[in-house]
């Protein structure tokens, strides 16, 4: 009975640890503009948005931030909001041409549930392509021979085509808590089987125990 007792107990509480950490791994983050080339003049100053969906059954916090070649001058309205379940927001934030060329840049998102568990992250890649601001002289000689970009061409998804717009959702796939969650699932069957095998040699090893007793009972009887 008390080996009954003992394999439910733990059978039990491998059940609570898989159901917790499935709870963990199920969250999914989604943003829309994943990928975003801004062509523009050096020096202007462009504002955009990042589409932020919670897609799944729980509250969640949403936290963005800022890592790449503009950091210092990229500045996000919202950084930090909470999303109830099916609730989307637009993340505003404001984007200075500080340098010339071709930058790169990340708006990192990370959703994370309520109840503080473990969340999953995306990031918006932002790549603006700035033309270096001509000078009084350049211009005069230069005249309207060239085309000029108006700052206005965005394309997201696709670098060689700046006039497609892919806005279609982004959804995370976090590898590392998928494997968790497929790591747990096998944990729970090694070791549900080593918990049934232990009990089921102990019970044979119980038996063997008690058959020698009475095989010596029964000798120690013929002897006397």
């Amino acid at each position: 009975r008390n080996n009954s007792k003992r394999i439910i107990a733990s059978i039990m509480g491998l059940f609570i640890v898989f159901s917790f950490v499935g709870s963990v791994f199920a969250i999914t983050g989604e943003i829309n503009n994943a990928r975003m080339i801004l062509r523009v003049d050096q020096g202007d100053i462009i504002k955009k948005h990042i589409q932020v969906n919670n897609v799944n059954d729980v509250s969640v916090d949403v936290e963005l931030s800022v890592i790449g070649d503009l950091e210092k001058y990229i500045d996000i309205k919202d950084e930090s909001f909470r999303l109830d379940p099916g609730e989307d927001k637009r993340a505003y934030f404001d984007i200075k041409a500080a340098k010339s060329g071709s930058t790169e840049s990340k708006i990192n998102i990370k959703f994370s549930p309520v109840d503080g568990g473990n969340g999953v992250g995306l990031s918006s890649t932002i790549i603006v392509i700035a033309k270096e601001k001509e000078g009084f002289f350049e211009s005069l000689f230069n005249g309207d021979d060239e085309d000029k970009d108006d700052g206005e061409g965005v394309s997201f998804g696709k670098k060689e085509d700046p006039g497609v717009v892919d806005d279609k959702p982004v959804e995370s796939g976090n590898s590392a808590l998928v494997m968790t969650g497929v790591s747990t699932v096998i944990l729970f069957v090694v070791l549900l089987v080593l918990v049934l095998l232990a009990a089921h040699f102990k019970k044979n090893k119980n038996k063997s125990g008690s058959s020698r007793k009475s095989k010596i009972k029964e000798s120690v009887r013929k002897d006397e």
